[in-house]
Order: C-alpha cells, then structure tokens, then sequence
C-alpha cells in the first residue's frame, strides 16, 4: 500500500463536488483538477450511488474505510512525533532544573574563594586550653 499525501475531508469534498453535481445532472463534464496518485479510485468514489451495482458500491465501501484507516495512521503518526519533540524537550528542561536543584543544596566545594569562617570555633579552643585547671 502506497503513502501518498494526506487529503483532508474538506479538500476531498471541494475535489469531487464537481463530479458528483456533473454526473447527478447526467453532464458529462471533465474536471478540472487531477486526483492524487495515492492508490484510491478516486473516479469510483465520484460516481451516483444510485447508478452503481452492488459490487461497485462494496469497492466504494472498502475505499472509504482505506482513506480513514490512512488518515487515521498519518494522524497518529504525526502525534507521535510531536509526542517525541515533547519528551526530548522535558527531558532536557528536567535536567535543566535538577542541576539547578543540586546546585541550591550541594555544600560549596573546598576550593571556594570565600570558605566559611571558622574563627569563632578556634577562639572557643583557644580560651578552653588557656583557662586554668579547676
């Protein structure tokens, strides 16, 4: 089975309007735009039901249901991707904010400019060890 481009409800109906007015009026005018090669019969599709056998009607029925399941696998796919773009986007952002976090809580390293001061503690020590025994 063939991929071809993606054709909307909207732009089929706006493709085979034409034919459908022109063989529903017994005209038997050429349209004036091609079908996309992408396997459907498209000139099937644009016949009067009221003028097909059952057999035309059943192939009619099997292209319908192979445009939806096509249109429903492009749509699919494209939300994969986008799904993908997302992840790889949040994952990125995570780590982001998980670098950030360690580096709020992670104690300073020992070769910071400005090491905390410990004064306090050595003149704590040094009046303990000059006070006389008791």
């Amino acid at each position: 089975m063939s991929t071809g481009p993606v054709v909307s409800t909207a732009s089929y109906v706006e493709m085979v309007a034409p034919v459908v007015a022109a063989a529903e009026s017994g005209h038997d005018e050429s349209p004036q735009f091609s079908f996309p090669d992408d396997g459907i019969d498209y000139d099937l599709l644009s016949k009067a039901r009221s003028l097909c056998t059952p057999q035309e009607l059943d192939k009619i029925c099997r292209e319908r249901n192979q445009m939806h399941a096509k249109r429903t696998r492009d749509r699919k796919r494209i939300f994969i991707e986008e799904m993908e773009e997302m992840i790889k986007q949040l994952e990125t952002e995570n780590k982001l904010l998980q670098t950030h976090i360690y580096s709020m809580t992670a104690p300073p390293p020992a070769s910071s400019p400005n090491p905390p001061s410990n004064e306090h503690i050595n003149a704590d020590i040094t009046k303990q060890s000059n006070a006389p025994p008791e």
